[in-house]
């Protein structure tokens, strides 16, 4: 059964579904304005669509940070379906991304530690412990589907989503890490 999203921006923060997108509630706040509560394709309000609400659409082959805008089910469905939805719209919509997928910003360097301080150093190799322990589950996972298993059956026994999943079997800009 679909739950209805509120109407409002600051409803849609009960969820944080954006979170999912790498958006602040102030970044989603700032996109709801821009939009004004409607598709920026066909205009329709967000409560006016056949669920209620709109859908953060982000640029699939740059990952979900790349946030292109907030759209009905119906555009967002057309839109991952090349040739079905186009027009000025499209073209407009297209053409300025609420953000742009070039501008991701590259992750700190990891400060360095005072090798005094007992719990820098815990922290430290905890950190790494986990690194480690990431990269090996992502490798057990690809020599699974390189053997022949299904993503779906990976799903299943490892309990991971499927969107995890593919992350991992088709990383598109870094390894997933968490």
């Amino acid at each position: 059964m679909i739950v209805p999203m509120p109407r409002t921006p600051a409803a849609y923060h009960l969820r944080c579904a954006h979170l999912n997108y790498e958006l602040t509630c102030t970044d989603f706040d700032q996109l709801w304005s821009r939009t004004e509560g409607h598709c920026e394709i066909c205009g329709i309000a967000g409560e006016g669509t056949p669920h209620g609400f709109l859908h953060v659409d982000h640029e699939q082959s740059a990952g979900k940070w790349a946030v292109r805008g907030l759209l009905c089910s119906r555009c967002n469905t057309m839109l991952g379906r090349p040739g079905l939805l186009t027009g000025a719209a499209v073209d407009a919509y297209l053409t300025q991304p609420w953000r742009d997928p070039a501008s991701r910003p590259q992750p700190a360097a990891p400060a360095a530690t005072d090798s005094s301080d007992p719990l820098a150093i815990a922290i430290a190799a905890y950190n790494e412990g986990l690194r480690i322990a990431i990269e090996e589950r992502n490798e057990a996972i690809r020599a699974a589907a390189a053997e022949g298993m299904k993503q779906a059956d990976i799903v299943r026994e490892t309990g991971y989503s499927r969107e995890t999943i593919r992350q991992i079997l088709n990383p598109i800009r870094e390894p997933l890490t968490t």
